[in-house]
């Protein structure tokens, strides 16, 4: 009788223990999910700061190569330059977002890991480090240097917001004037549209952080 209720005990344990392995691996399975989502975002945005960057660039040298436009080049350019800098700030933030992740992930499979351990599923079921996600982020690029040429007065500076004219006229002009060097702007990704940035973007910090590959 006695040995009937050890047994019966043991299994129980057993069982307990199971579950517990089980609870701590689905949720490393949520947390990973998660990560991988925000990794695909990181590298749209990623993407976008990379053909803006080049870009305000192309439109630097357009600037002396088509006088009759470069009043709406230089406002076309200094929007580009807003929209840049809000990608930068929130790379900041998703990085230290990622960052946070990459450790509470690796902290959650050592602990299903010694769960796993623990239960009757031992070495054979543990997470292996290979299973997390490895990304090498690379550094975000500097603010391009201010061009040398002083900037020519906006002829619509003064008038109201809904009475200046639309960046889609930029389009126009380049066309009729020069279809060869015609280049739309890049697509801005859909959580970086102005209807997500009601409030003033904020001032970039002069550092960066590199994520190193994980281990």
């Amino acid at each position: 009788m006695a040995s009937s209720l050890t047994d019966s005990s043991l299994h129980a344990l057993q069982l307990n223990r199971i579950a517990q392995a089980k609870w701590k691996v689905d949720d490393y399975i949520t947390r990973k999910k998660e990560l991988l989502t925000e990794l695909a975002e990181f590298k749209e945005n990623e993407r976008f700061i990379e053909e803006t960057a080049k870009t305000i660039d192309e439109l630097n040298r357009e600037k002396e190569e088509h006088s009759d436009i470069i009043q709406q080049i230089n406002q076309d350019k200094s929007d580009l330059e807003k929209q840049i800098d809000d990608a930068r700030y929130e790379q900041r933030e998703k990085e230290s977002q990622i960052a946070k992740k990459y450790e509470q992930l690796i902290k959650l499979m050592e602990q299903s890991n010694e769960k796993i351990r623990e239960s009757v599923l031992g070495e054979e079921g543990v997470i292996q480090p290979e299973d997390i996600p490895h990304a090498q982020i690379p550094k975000i690029p500097s603010p391009l240097p201010q061009t040398s040429i002083a900037p020519v007065l906006h002829p619509f500076k003064g008038l109201p917001p809904s009475l200046l004219p639309s960046m889609f006229s930029l389009d126009q002009m380049m066309m009729a004037a020069s279809p060869q060097t015609f280049r739309p702007p890049p697509t801005v990704p859909s959580h970086l549209k102005a209807a997500d940035h009601q409030s003033p973007p904020m001032k970039v910090r002069h550092f960066y952080f590199v994520f190193q590959e994980l281990v």
